[in-house]
């Protein structure tokens, strides 16, 4: 009996202390936590919610006393809780279950979460959190959202506002740099027609026409500042385009070494042209552009050069090769390291100063316009390499030779005459032409609009119209759509010539019907070179002055002070036009006769046929 008794203690004694372990876990729970019975209504209503038992934790978040309240209803409680969630409660307690929700405490502006379980039937638990400060930051984070939404409207509506602005300025800059660029060209066009015409007028005397080879060099600088400036502004304004074709670039590149040829002629220096032998002779790229590249980088090279010689040369980029590389190399003085990271910078100057500083920043520009770049090795004392390359784009086959636009045979009409009408507004540039195309032979009508221009086409049958872009009445770009929509029989060739020269402006001309583009000003050789294409008269081009004087001789130019002689030749071996006009000067003040002869040959650049005859007197054979 008494071992009964000991195991029965023993029992009681460990269930004392899993009571004991199980109030200890209730009472500390980090959660509050209670325990509610239904009791059933005496006349059949909804039950009422009794508290049986709470923790610590939800007495203090309810604000009870679960001492006090056990027993009593929720509803004398004020818990607050609505009847949708009673109901809910009654729910789990009658057939089980688990829900979950979150209640806020308007009176206490205090947020829970709730879940609530069935521990037995008839009755529900009840799991609460305070999650207050949850809320509080989501409230915040909710606002920071509205705030940074407000904000990123804002600065959207900021943003579009700005690139609006920024696209009309970029237009306004494109629209005053085609004014511009018509403002500029279209007077120096006269001016550089005009006193080429005068310089060759044997009527001017030996005075005036020397002033008048001043101001049409003057006018020649001025011209390549402007095109410079300009097409640095379109590369900036991202109004440059490409204008790829069809092309040779061993052709394009031997073009540029026939041109650059007087200038390294004249200071004693070797120009050559390498090819390697793979090098393709057709490819798809701007040749306009690669042909200024090659020649900024080539007349830099002789500029600096005075001693050895320039190469050019093109290497073979392989059968799998993705770019033509293009050498340039020099035995000139080299640059500094320290200036070798700014000569690409744009009005950055290495050297002498000479020039806008932009030749070499155009010439990257394109370079990357094309696919490639720029790079340089150069070493003081030894000379310079510029490299460029560009994208490869090989065309099969070998293209073709070229397209004469002048291909209309007029039955049974005699070619001795052909008839050009000038489309210009402005006078002086129609007297201009005029001046240029009669001394061939050419039978030329002026119109100064438009509109007047399309009726001159119907009624007076041209081999070829001279048209300007910009023009009142009806402009050139209408002009040729509505000459290329004409019922007639022979339809003429159509020359865009104007100050408006951009790439697009170009495209755009030859895009509506024009047939060729000839920019202002235009040089008397750009004239011709159009009418050799397409009206084929090249054996009747021919300047108004007849033959040109002889080359003087060594003999002739004895008479020159040894001083005056070196000063000539230096300025010669600088190809330094401004000096050149200088020591023709003072040999206007010797022998006006030997000043027009030399002249007209430093107006055509034949320095170093000039410089070989100045090398013929020897030290002392001059005058004293």
């Amino acid at each position: 009996m008494s071992h009964d008794n000991g195991a029965k203690g023993g029992v009681e004694a460990a269930l004392r202390a899993g009571q004991e372990r199980y109030r200890n876990l209730f009472e500390n729970m980090s959660s509050g936590f209670a325990i509610f019975e239904l009791e059933p209504s005496e006349n059949g209503g909804d039950p009422a919610h009794l508290l049986v038992q709470a923790n610590i934790e939800f007495e203090r978040l309810l604000g009870i006393d679960r001492i006090r309240d056990s027993g009593r209803s929720v509803e004398e409680l004020g818990f607050g809780w609505p009847p949708s969630l009673l109901r809910n409660h009654r729910a789990v307690a009658e057939s089980g279950g688990f829900i979950n929700y979150e209640w806020r405490d308007a009176a206490r502006d205090l947020h829970f979460e709730i879940r609530v379980f069935c521990p037995r039937e008839g009755s529900y638990a009840v799991l609460l959190n305070d999650i207050t400060a949850r809320k509080q930051a989501e409230g915040e984070l909710a606002a920071l959202r509205d705030d940074l939404e407000r904000l990123v409207e804002s600065r959207t509506r900021e943003l579009v506002e700005a690139r609006r602005q920024a696209e009309s300025a970029n237009r306004s800059k494109s629209l005053f740099l085609a004014n511009m660029s018509h403002e500029l060209r279209t007077p120096m066009n006269a001016i550089q027609g005009f006193s080429r015409i005068l310089v060759e007028d044997p009527s001017v005397d030996l005075a005036a026409r020397e002033k008048l080879r001043i101001i049409h060099r003057s006018g020649e600088h001025l011209l390549s500042i402007i095109s410079q400036i300009l097409d640095f502004s379109k590369l900036e304004s991202g109004k440059m385009t490409l204008q790829p074709e069809e092309f040779d670039p061993i052709e394009t590149a031997r073009e540029v070494v026939e041109l650059l040829r007087v200038r390294s002629d004249s200071k004693g220096i070797g120009l050559e042209l390498r090819v390697d032998p793979g090098v393709p002779r057709r490819i798809r790229s701007d040749p306009a552009k690669l042909r200024q590249i090659l020649t900024n980088l080539a007349g830099n090279a002789i500029k600096f050069t005075t001693g050895g010689g320039v190469s050019l040369r093109l290497l073979d980029p392989g059968p799998e090769g993705a770019h033509l590389v293009l050498e340039v190399e020099d035995s000139g003085p080299g640059i500094p390291p320290e200036e070798t990271a700014r000569i690409f910078e744009p009005f950055e100057q290495v050297g002498h100063g000479e020039g806008t500083g932009l030749g070499l920043p155009i010439s990257l520009q394109y370079a990357r316009m094309l696919g490639g770049g720029i790079e340089v090795e150069s070493t003081p004392g030894r000379g310079s390499i510029f490299r460029a390359r560009i994208g490869l784009e090989r065309v099969d086959g070998d293209g073709d030779a070229g397209d004469s636009l002048a291909s209309d045979d007029r039955e049974g009409e005699a070619r001795s005459e052909f008839r050009v009408l000038v489309v210009e507004d402005h006078p002086d540039n129609r007297l201009l032409l005029r001046n240029l195309l009669e001394p061939l032979g050419i039978s030329v009508r002026e119109c100064a609009d438009g509109d007047a221009g399309v009726a001159a086409v119907r009624d007076w049958d041209p081999h070829l119209v001279l048209l300007d872009r910009r023009m009142p009445v009806l402009d050139g770009l209408e002009a040729v759509r509505e000459i290329r929509a004409m019922s007639i029989l022979h339809q003429p060739v159509v020359v865009a010539v104007t100050a408006h020269s951009f790439d697009d402006d170009r495209k755009e001309m030859l895009d509506a019907g024009c047939d060729d583009f000839l920019a202002k000003p235009f040089r008397e050789s750009d004239l011709f070179a159009v009418l050799e294409r397409h009206l084929g008269i090249r054996n009747r081009v021919r300047t108004r002055s007849g033959s040109k004087p002889t080359l003087p001789g060594p003999r002739d130019l004895e008479k020159l002070p040894d001083d005056l002689a070196s000063e000539f030749l230096d300025a010669l071996g600088r190809a330094d036009m401004g000096a050149v006009d200088h020591a023709l000067g003072r040999v206007g003040e010797i022998d006006p006769e030997l000043r027009e002869a030399l002249g007209v040959h430093t107006d055509a650049f034949e320095y170093a046929a000039l410089s070989r005859s100045l090398r013929g007197i020897e030290p002392g054979d001059g005058a004293a």
